[in-house]
């Protein structure tokens, strides 16, 4: 949701080409604000890296790969997971 991304983090997204993308985000609430100085979010068709920067310094990088898109459709028990 867009809006409440932009309630609690300033945005910068960055198209680097060849369907590349980066998102930066930098909280600007609290709590999140007085924990991670930033939230780096990189990928091409689907999200692969993640990398958390906190306030003390410390950085944790979590890197998504091997995409699996089968089944194709969600079951009944993981549609109700998303429902609103």
């Amino acid at each position: 949701d867009r809006k409440v991304l932009e309630q609690n983090f300033r945005i910068d997204f960055q198209d680097n080409g060849q369907g590349r993308w980066r998102l930066a985000l930098t909280p600007v609430t609290t709590p999140l604000d007085k924990i991670f100085a930033s939230i780096e979010l990189e990928g091409r068709d689907y999200l692969e890296t993640i990398n958390l920067s906190d306030k003390q310094g410390d950085q944790t990088d979590i890197v998504f790969s091997q995409h699996h898109l089968e089944p194709a459709t969600l079951t009944d028990e993981e549609r109700q997971r998303f429902a609103f």
